[in-house]
């Protein structure tokens, strides 16, 4: 991708043939697991860090084998991390916000490639003071305590941010640990080479891939999360939001609203699913892989008792649309039928109830569409892998044992960024 100027942003549904995603590759960051601070850190185990690697490789290959041009998170960082863009001071400085006194030693200390670590992996007083001689830690305290916490989330490249028709939102994220992230693709999608000097959108004449979250305004800040994996693309004018874990009602109402005024979009549908980690963000029990074609979770989807319509409302002497909120008395499943014009529901773990709750959590449900009707899934859900070749679905298939362990599947580890329209 050396040799690229521009990249276009192009996302109007859920299974287009993919061309471009961003991806990143597990390093230190997961090294820095360990059973005290695993599940601060949202891990439910601590992954072989090199087998691990070696599935991230595999998955990598099977995309780039199918014409996908790859970016690579921590590449992209390494491009912006110049003085040119400022870049590295806003990124350290926002990562050291509990810390301030933490950036300049940073700054001052340490290489651009340095940086590009520590942002990522962490650190620890140690490692600052085997480095620089500075002794920061607390009293009391030993050489593994984290000055700056590492982020193993980032191999989730779904949800810091997500692209909308030509549009990006940033995410706000629901945990600390992961609001690191967002910074890293606010940074990218304005000032990386590929991204930058995109048309104006909003009353302040701002140019800028974001229509949601990129600035420090109190109607977009926390706690009004939102995380990529609750944005489904059903086409070009219908997208299907979560309201979970991790993402709030209110929130879903005012991206509608950007989304009504700045893109294609004419209805937002907000998802009510339990809010629990076991179904985090809605593409762990719903996703879509061709058009009409879908995975669900039976438990889960087959029990949705409220889903809100928004439409856009132009008022009186207005130009700028709002959004306008609907109870839906249409079932989930309806719904897909009318915006896709036919529906043939896939279910986790082939509907066998005890398969389909293991190869939930396995993130048998969240296969990633790289083409109509051609996934990439873990090997492990054989029961869901089969009913999606039933299904006259096309799988591939890769070993995903300790990809897994942070509870993320093949569309969890990808940010699409174009694919073409269907």
């Amino acid at each position: 991708m050396s040799g690229l100027e521009k990249i276009s942003l192009n996302i109007t549904s859920e299974y287009g043939p993919l061309k471009t995603v961003i991806v990143h590759r597990p390093g230190l960051e997961i090294d820095m697991l360990t059973p005290e601070n695993k599940n601060i850190l949202l891990f439910e185990d601590i992954p072989y860090l090199q087998k691990m690697q070696e599935e991230h490789k595999r998955f990598v290959g099977v995309l780039e084998q199918n014409g996908v041009s790859v970016l690579f998170l921590e590449d992209l960082l390494k491009d912006i991390l110049v003085p040119e863009t400022g870049s590295t001071d806003r990124i350290v400085q926002r990562s050291c916000i509990m810390n301030q006194s933490l950036a300049p030693i940073i700054l001052n200390n340490y290489t651009k490639k340095d940086i590009c670590k520590i942002i990522l992996g962490g650190l620890t007083s140690g490692k600052l003071k085997e480095d620089t001689g500075i002794d920061f830690s607390s009293i009391n305290s030993d050489e593994d305590e984290f000055l700056l916490e590492p982020v193993p989330n980032a191999y989730f490249t779904r949800d810091p941010a997500a692209v909308i028709g030509n549009k990006v939102v940033s995410s706000k994220m629901q945990y600390d640990v992961r609001v690191r992230e967002t910074y890293f693709y606010q940074e990218i999608f304005t000032h990386h080479k590929y991204f930058k000097n995109m048309e104006p959108h909003d009353e302040d004449d701002r140019k800028s891939n974001f229509i949601f979250g990129d600035r420090v305004l109190q109607d977009e800040e926390r706690p009004y999360c939102i995380e990529g994996g609750d944005i489904i693309v059903l086409h070009e004018k219908a997208i299907a939001i979560g309201c979970s874990q991790r993402t709030r009602a209110e929130t879903i109402h005012k991206l509608a609203v950007k989304l009504f005024r700045y893109t294609n979009v004419q209805k937002v549908y907000q998802i009510n699913i339990p809010a629990e980690r076991a179904y985090m963000h809605l593409d762990t029990v719903f996703t879509v892989v061709d058009k009409g074609k879908v995975v669900a979770y039976p438990n889960v989807m087959n029990q949705i008792k409220e889903i809100i319509r928004f439409e856009p409302h132009l008022p009186y002497n207005s130009s700028r649309p709002i959004a306008i909120p609907i109870l839906e008395n249409r079932p989930f499943n309806k719904i897909l039928e009318d915006e896709f014009g036919r529906l043939q529901v896939i279910h986790t773990g082939d509907n066998i109830s005890r398969y389909a709750s293991r190869e939930q959590l396995a993130d048998g449900t969240n296969v990633f569409a790289i083409a109509p009707g051609k996934v990439i899934t873990y090997d492990r859900n054989i029961y869901t892998n089969n009913a999606l070749k039933k299904a006259g679905v096309d799988v591939i298939s890769i070993e995903g044992s300790e990809l897994v362990r942070g509870l993320g599947g093949p569309r969890c580890m990808t940010m699409p960024i174009y694919r073409e329209n269907v």
